[in-house]
This record gives structure tokens, sequence and C-alpha cells, in this order.
């Protein structure tokens, strides 16, 4: 027999209908969720082997991509959580390009599963978001870096409750963009590399004295905005930048 709650359900789901961001199919509005089941099981984590410097999927094995072996780039390690594809390319775009904020605290859950398999990202001492440029930030309301390693903060914070240890500071200006650079999306990685030359600078209000780092970023096709700020931080006496994106494109 149905309850008044399952017609109060019902009925909320016909006025207020709550899609799956990823298929658009409807889904209850109390799903706490907001991808279905079946788009949950599309999102696929970056797997072995990769390269040990870019994180990109070396298929036929070995420890560096081509590109790195000739052009090595001046971040230590970079990784992403998934591939840019599919229901996670949709969740990112929804955060990004939507207002969907809100999405920072399950994102952030996906960088915290690479974050746990990589002890030299456990042993950085500040997570540094790529930053927007202000125009970018003022147009777009919040820079979705800086959300996603402030929600990163949080629940390194709670894993470490028991033990005492205390999770990196998010270090939110210590990087500062200060051109308005284009969209990188329709460029070669040539292009891409142009496109964000001279693209940064380090505040120099900021103190740095931190041996390890996390770069934060969204998404990372040839790692030329994650390299940018590496080498900043490096010519910075920063000893080991580390870059960790939501996904590889």
């Amino acid at each position: 027999m149905k309850t008044f709650k399952n017609y109060w359900q019902a009925g909320i789901n016909i006025l207020f209908p709550n899609q799956c961001l990823g298929c658009r199919t409807d889904i209850p509005y109390d799903h706490l969720s907001p991808l279905c089941a079946l788009c949950w099981e599309k999102i696929v984590p970056f797997a072995d082997p990769v390269c040990q410097k870019c994180g990109a999927p070396l298929p036929d094995g070995g420890r560096h991509c081509f590109s790195c072996k000739k052009n090595p780039p001046a971040f230590t390690k970079a990784l992403s959580a998934s591939i840019y594809a599919g229901p996670m390319k949709e969740l990112i775009r929804s955060f990004k390009y939507k207002g969907k904020d809100f999405l920072a605290c399950l994102l952030a859950g996906f960088l915290f599963k690479v974050w746990l398999r990589n002890e030299p990202f456990q042993d950085c001492e500040g997570l540094v978001p790529v930053p927007l440029h202000s125009a970018q930030e003022r147009e777009r309301g919040y820079n979705q870096s800086r959300l996603l390693a402030l929600e990163l903060q949080k629940i390194i914070q709670e894993y470490y409750l028991e033990s005492g240890r205390t999770a990196p500071l998010v270090l939110n200006n210590l990087l500062i963009r200060k051109k308005n650079t284009s969209s990188q999306t329709l460029l070669s990685k040539a292009e891409r590399a142009q496109n964000v030359a001279g693209a940064f600078a380090l505040n120099q209000t900021q103190k740095l004295e931190y041996r390890s780092v996390l770069l934060i970023d969204d998404v990372s096709t040839t790692g030329a905005t994650l390299n940018e700020c590496a080498q900043l931080l490096r010519g910075a006496g920063v000893q080991n930048v580390y870059g960790l994106s939501l996904a590889k494109d």
C-alpha cells in the first residue's frame, strides 16, 4: 500500500523533475547523485600503464611517453582521475560552465582516490589551484580549481581525523593569472603551450616555503598549463611540483 510519503514524492517528481547530467533521463528528486546508476558505471578511471611524468596512457607499456622523453616537463609527476569523456565530461562541463558549483564536493572525491594511491602526493604541504583570470572568475562566479582544492582538503582532513595529521594548506593566491588566455580546446599542442606562455605569475606578497606542492586543475590535455605553473614554482625554490586533475582529454 502506498503511503502519503510515496504520493508526496511522486508529486514532487512530477512538479520538479530531476535529470541525470550524463544521459538526461529522469531520476527521483531525492536521488543523492547527479548521475544515474548506468552513467556512474560509464566513468572510466585512468589505469596503468601511464607515463610517469604526464600521466598519458601508455598502451604499449614503458615509463615515459615520447613527448616527455623529448621535452621533460617542469612538474615532477601529473595524474588524472578519469578520461574526459561521457558522464565525467558532462559533470565537469556542468561544474565549470553551468553554475553547478555544488558538484565540487562529489568531483573532489575522484581526486582523493588518486591522492590516496600516490604517496608523494600525500607528502605535499600545499594544494595550489590553477588560477583563473579575474575577468573569467567574475563572469563564472568562482574558480572551479579552487573549489576542488578546498573540497579535497576537507576530505583529506576527515581522512586524517583519527591520526591527528593535518591536511595540506590550500594556497589560494600563490599563483596569479595575469593573461586572459583563449580557450585551449581547439588548439594544437604547440599552440596550447604558446597560449599559456607568460600567462601566470607568482604572487610576490605570498611567502613560498614549501618543498612539495600539488597543483589542482579540472582537465589536463597536453599539460601545458601545469607545466607553465610548475616552471614558476620550481624557479621560486619548490623542489617537487605535482599535478592532479579530474580528467585527461
